[in-house]
């Protein structure tokens, strides 16, 4: 599928903002990982969270072009949230945000499954309160 210069997948997979992994140690950083490897589409995406306010996000990828732009639209959309923001993520929002056609559905799944887990590592570390 090509993308024109108007289109919002185009848009976000050139925007390279976000691109990387956290690693600052005087932060608190969530890391979390979907994908299958056998099917060439692994994505990570990593928060740095203060005072349960996500101050920061990256991702890495290797993937389509549409899960690079979900990813991307994803991280830039998270700066500046509530943790407890996290759960109110849902697939068709990221469909939406970047004007997925339908076959390209499992694409934001992607994005959302590391939502999921991001979740997971954060109730892991005992901020459970904050997602309730």
């Amino acid at each position: 599928m090509l993308y024109n210069k108007y289109n919002h997948v185009q848009y976000y997979f050139e925007d390279t903002r976000h691109i990387g992994r956290l690693t600052e140690p005087s932060q608190t950083i969530y890391i979390s990982r979907a994908g299958i490897p056998e099917n060439g589409e692994v994505i990570e995406i990593s928060l740095a969270v203060k005072d349960l306010s996500i101050i920061n996000a990256k991702f890495l990828a290797q993937a389509s072009p549409t899960v690079v732009a979900s990813c991307a639209w994803l991280t830039n959309h998270l700066i500046g949230q509530n943790v407890d923001q996290l759960g109110q993520i849902t697939v068709q929002q990221i469909i939406q945000a970047l004007s997925l056609p339908d076959h390209q559905y499992h694409n934001a799944c992607l994005a959302y499954q590391a939502v999921q887990r991001l979740i997971l590592e954060i109730e892991k570390d005992g901020d459970k309160k904050c997602l309730a």
